[in-house]
């Protein structure tokens, strides 16, 4: 059965909705204005042909949130965001859309949800196998809020901790003719440990996963895996996904991670990197680093009620290359924050630009310096 969530229609009853909930009672208005102001490395082959050239770019995010309660179990809500951006080296561009638009009820038990919204899941800190649904690469800035998708979703919570997650979602047909999929996860939240159960079907892929949360002593410690299973071998292998990891505050202020990831899509040799990059797996199934093995470290030290500073490191165990994080915020008042941070990255450089042959993951990208400035109304 193929059930087709029209976008169109789904955006422009939700703005009717919410229009009218104005008879009802309140809308109301927020946003933010985020800005990032960016320099950039060049990046050239083996043999000196650029890729990437150096440069600069100003990144702008405009988001307004419009939200009502239609009545005491009715709610509706919608995100508009607008994207500028003025670059030096690609052609300067404005893009808008949509990444919020749904009705909600909410019952005593469960939620009912329609329309574009957030769907996530797993418990890993760093990369989650079983959140396929338009998941943030290491390297993007603007991680305020998750993409949303479309969606009818229902989630039921019958007590003793269980929470019950199904819904149908729009498919891209980017790989096959279906038009839709669906999800659904079991999750129970207990004193020791919190597990969940998940299964997703959506353009011949199925993927069943779990994922486990708990502690040891002052220590927490996360497992999570996910099996996809592609009906036509032609499009994507079989492949596995696994994230284990652990947490720990030495100090009351100091946080610190460290996470190991296994990639069963990726592992081709470097020189193939184009081409396996380019397989079903990532189109549809959440995947985006290229390895096999990757080690990743991270931490946070809150110096005062101020100011944050964070770190992380992605190492491809496989071609030795890294992706440096280092970022600091500030907070000017209650709804200003500066930022700035650099991204760093090591590794074999392209050995070849036409056709592109990489020489490493990370050492394919550029290293970027950015100051960053938000702001909440």
């Amino acid at each position: 059965m193929k059930i087709h969530l029209n976008k169109l229609s789904i955006i422009i009853g939700l703005l009717a909705a919410s229009a009218a909930s104005s008879a009802f009672g309140s809308v109301d208005v927020s946003g933010y204005v985020n800005a990032f102001a960016v320099g950039s490395d060049s990046v050239e082959s083996d043999d000196g042909e650029l890729l990437i050239d150096n440069g600069y770019s100003l990144q702008t995010a405009l988001r307004l949130v419009a939200s009502s309660d239609l009545s005491s179990s009715l709610r509706a809500e919608a995100h508009y965001e607008v994207r500028p951006t003025f670059s030096s080296v690609y052609n300067d561009s404005t893009s808008g859309k949509f990444d919020r638009a749904f009705l909600q009820y909410q019952g005593d038990t469960f939620d009912l949800t329609l329309g574009r919204q957030a769907v996530t899941f797993g418990g890993a800190r760093y990369i989650n196998p079983t959140d396929i649904f338009l998941p943030y690469t290491p390297q993007t800035l603007n991680i305020e809020y998750r993409i949303g998708v479309d969606a009818a979703r229902v989630q039921w919570y019958p007590g003793n901790g269980w929470n019950i997650d199904a819904g149908l979602v729009e498919a891209d047909g980017r790989v096959s003719s279906s038009n839709s999929g669906y999800f659904l996860n079991v999750k129970r939240s207990a004193s020791k440990a919190d597990t969940a159960i998940t299964y997703i079907e959506i353009e011949q892929m199925q993927m069943i996963g779990a994922s486990i949360e708990t502690s040891i002593k002052d220590a927490g410690i996360w497992g999570e895996f996910a099996y996809s299973d592609w009906s036509d071998a032609s499009l994507q292998k079989d492949y596995t996904r696994l994230s284990v990891g652990a947490d720990y505050s030495p100090i009351e202020d100091l946080y610190i991670a460290a996470e190991y990831h296994y990639n069963g899509a990726g592992g081709c040799d470097p020189n193939d990197y184009v081409v396996c990059g380019s397989g079903a797996a990532y189109d549809v199934g959440g995947v985006f680093l290229l390895g096999e093995n990757y080690l990743i470290l991270g931490g946070s030290y809150t110096k005062s009620a101020l100011n944050t500073w964070s770190a992380s490191v992605f190492s491809n165990l496989n071609d030795q290359s890294m992706l440096f994080n280092i970022a600091i915020e500030h907070s000017l008042s209650d709804n200003l924050y500066l930022g700035a941070g650099v991204y760093l990255t090591m590794g074999d450089q392209p050995a070849q630009i036409s056709p592109l042959v990489l020489g490493s993951e990370f050492g394919s990208s550029p290293s970027m310096l950015y100051g960053n400035l938000k702001y909440y109304f």
